[in-house]
């Protein structure tokens, strides 16, 4: 008599390949915004190592010179409100780069490129509040220079003379630029009326 031997090959049903699909698809879906926050987390981070080497480089340059850097867009020649590209590179080397790019800002995108918005934003409040582009009281708030990042939020303008801060607490994409200035290593109240 010859007995059917029942024999798997060890191949998976459909329904064993459908289960592993779905617990794979779990998994990818709780770990990506956690991949995504940390990338968040970590250009925070950079902007605010950033900015802190550029608040020694033009404290260093201020204490040479008794003034701060220069603001400059390289698009509009040196004068207007400026970028960070102030020369403070030659020929004492208080920034080994003036042209830190911002992490929050889309490197590639050629209308960026065009304006040359790629880098952090930097002012010199001497030079720009007797022209009229800030309020008196930005003295007050920042001392002789400012310098800014987009933040999270990917925008300069958040109000009025993009005053918005970025605060973690409401959020990790909320609205606010990540400063610092002459007067203060972190901007946290600014005025918000004007």
């Amino acid at each position: 008599m010859i007995h059917a031997i029942s024999c798997r090959k060890g191949a998976f049903t459909l329904i064993e390949l459908l289960i592993v699909v779905a617990i794979i698809g779990i998994l990818a879906a709780m770990a990506a915004p956690n991949f995504l926050n940390a990338q968040i987390r970590a250009k925070i981070s950079r902007a605010q190592s950033d900015l802190r080497t550029i608040r020694q480089a033009a404290s260093l340059y201020a204490a040479d010179h008794n003034e701060p850097p220069p603001s400059t867009h390289p698009a509009l020649g040196d004068s207007t409100i400026g970028y960070l590209r102030f020369n403070i590179t030659t020929p004492t080397a208080y920034l080994q780069n003036g042209f830190l790019p911002d992490p929050f800002v889309n490197q590639r995108d050629p209308d960026v490129i065009a304006k040359s918005e790629q880098f952090y934003t930097y002012q010199n409040m001497i030079y720009n509040i007797p022209r009229g582009s800030f309020p008196i009281r930005f003295f007050d708030v920042y001392g002789n220079w400012r310098a800014c990042s987009y933040g999270p939020d990917r925008t300069y303008f958040d109000g009025p003379y993009g005053v918005t801060v970025y605060d973690p607490s409401n959020g990790l994409v909320s609205a606010g630029n990540i400063w610092t200035s002459d007067k203060a290593p972190e901007i946290h109240n600014e005025p918000a009326t004007f």
